[in-house]
């Protein structure tokens, strides 16, 4: 009976390892995104903010009055949706499933193996307690569906897998 359990408490770790670690490369993936998005949109714009100052100073005012809509779009882009910060909310949600992801798989191939019952359960339900309140402070995840088959890409290109834990 004592080995059923302990086998259970080590499907269920694993279970908060795969999930960290899916949840890791979901927002590790919209981290990016919005990085892409943040320098995307704000590159550009000062480019043109640039060439607006050119223009406005070489008395060109032919394209000056366009320009200057597209920077206040860019700009108005920026502010509103704000992808710098939501950039950093989820690389810190996916530092922190990265950091659950690790404590679990350690729990899962060392702890469990010693230690009695009681003591694994009890550090099975932090484990999974940390899990849901990560879940609950972790910003959503846009457009799941696309951060999802990127994340089983990555997963099954072996990208998420340490060199010792690969088949030789």
């Amino acid at each position: 009976m004592i080995d059923n359990v302990k086998v259970e408490i080590v499907k269920e770790a694993d279970r908060v390892r795969e999930d960290s670690e899916h949840s890791s490369i979901n927002h590790f993936e919209a981290a990016r995104v919005w990085r892409l998005m943040h320098y995307g949109i704000g590159i550009p714009a000062s480019l043109f903010a640039l060439v607006v100052v050119d223009k406005v100073v070489s008395q060109d005012y032919t394209y000056t009055v366009v320009l200057s809509v597209i920077v206040a779009v860019c700009s108005l882009l920026i502010l509103v949706l704000n992808p710098n910060e939501k950039a950093m909310l989820h690389q810190n949600a996916g530092d922190e499933y990265r950091a659950l992801r690790n404590e679990a798989r350690i729990f899962q191939k060392i702890d469990s193996l010693k230690g009695d019952e009681d003591d694994l359960i009890k550090e099975l339900k932090t484990l999974s307690d940390r899990r849901h309140d990560i879940n609950r402070h972790s910003p959503p995840i846009p457009a799941r569906w696309i951060f999802t088959w990127l994340t089983k890409r990555r997963i099954k290109n072996k990208e998420t897998e340490y060199s010792v834990d690969r088949e030789l």
